[in-house]
């Protein structure tokens, strides 16, 4: 019986590549989307990847969401979608709709610019002003910001998909103080409050429609971001009478950072011994995942797996992490550290279960 759906983590280094898989019956061909996309050489995050698509035969996205505009999760975006879903022919995108934080990406590039980071605003004209913003005018693309409360109208295999964050408020006030920023303006008769773009991150919620399967994919969402969430989720709850519907997979935010852990969210909102809890990591990094991080997953019994960890050092999550590794002597700068792609695979009953990625390693 084919899975409900499944969840690829790929290890990318210090960054996030989410691509999903909903089941949608034998009448139709099962639905892809994908999550962020942070491909660097060293991981070998853009072969793999790569070679799912060539192997399930991946010629369309139900969509694409960056639920940010780090670039830890859009390295790579462009080259992606342009090498295996751009149709030169109708010059569109095989996509869709492309999800954002409604974040206004000009503003970004005018902020690289007179930071003289000039680098990063390369990237994210070649992403958007010349990719996206292009398609998106010519009616190629639809772009929709998933602000707090929004509902995605597309249909993905047998799951909803619903926004926890950001909020309006916040996006409208990091884009109002982005232009003053990029013009110069440092003071005027309207002062905007500072927004961090990780305040900003979309947190995406798969929820089933019949089974009792509910997955929050974090981002980089801090503890505010949590918090607002956490609330919206309460209440998106109560107008469906469900209850207090937990999770049974988090990806944890941030790749475990300190600033990121909202102890409610584990403690209130997960299953002891059930909930799965995923942590996308890059190697040597002594801050990420953050010690108060596994601390509180171990003492909470939570399954927590990471596509990075080290390998002689051993961490209070090591009842369930590392997974059966594979390919580590491929990546020369991941001495002392061991690493696989994560697969979370959503059974037909709603059991959960999790294995190391299947893509191929050349």
């Amino acid at each position: 019986m084919m899975p409900a759906a499944k969840l690829s983590f790929f290890y990318s280094g210090k960054g996030d590549t989410i691509l999903l898989r909903a089941s949608c019956g034998k009448a139709r061909p099962d639905d892809w989307a994908l999550i962020d996309c942070c491909l660097t050489e060293d991981s070998g995050a853009d072969v793999r990847i790569r070679n799912v698509i060539a192997d399930e035969k991946i010629t369309k996205l139900k969509f694409v969401c960056l639920t940010h505009p780090h670039r830890d999760h859009y390295l790579g975006m462009r080259r992606l979608l342009k090498g295996h879903f751009y149709d030169k022919a109708t010059g569109c995108l095989k996509v869709d709709e492309f999800w954002d934080s409604g974040v206004n990406f000009e503003v970004l590039a005018a902020i690289a610019e007179s930071t003289g980071t000039s680098e990063v605003k390369k990237e994210i004209d070649e992403l958007y002003k010349d990719f996206l913003v292009r398609l998106i005018l010519a009616n190629k693309l639809v772009q929709c910001p998933m602000y707090t409360g929004t509902l995605s109208t597309i249909t993905f295999g047998d799951f909803h998909l619903l926004s926890l964050s950001p909020r309006f408020n916040r996006v409208k006030r990091f884009n109002l103080r982005g232009v003053s920023k990029a013009l110069g303006i440092s003071r005027g008769p309207v002062k905007y409050r500072y927004e961090e773009i990780n305040d900003l991150s979309v947190i995406l919620v798969l929820m089933h429609k019949t089974l009792p399967v509910n997955i929050v994919l974090g981002a980089d969402a801090t503890a505010d971001a949590w918090v607002e969430a956490l609330d919206a989720w309460a209440k998106v709850l109560k107008k469906l009478d469900r209850g207090k519907s937990r999770f049974a997979a988090v990806k944890v935010s941030h790749h475990g950072a300190a600033a990121s852990l909202h102890p409610s969210l584990y403690e209130d909102y997960c299953w002891a011994k059930k909930t799965v809890a995923i942590l996308t990591v890059g190697p040597g990094d002594s801050n990420h995942p953050h010690q108060d991080v596994l601390d509180l997953l171990h003492s909470r019994n939570i399954r927590t797996y990471a596509t990075c960890w080290p390998t002689a050092t051993p961490v209070p999550a090591k009842p369930h992490m590392p997974l059966p590794g594979f390919g580590a002597s491929k990546v020369g700068q991941l001495r002392g550290h061991d690493w696989a792609d994560i697969d979370v695979i959503v059974e037909q009953t709603g059991r959960l279960k999790v294995v190391p990625g299947k893509s191929r390693i050349l």
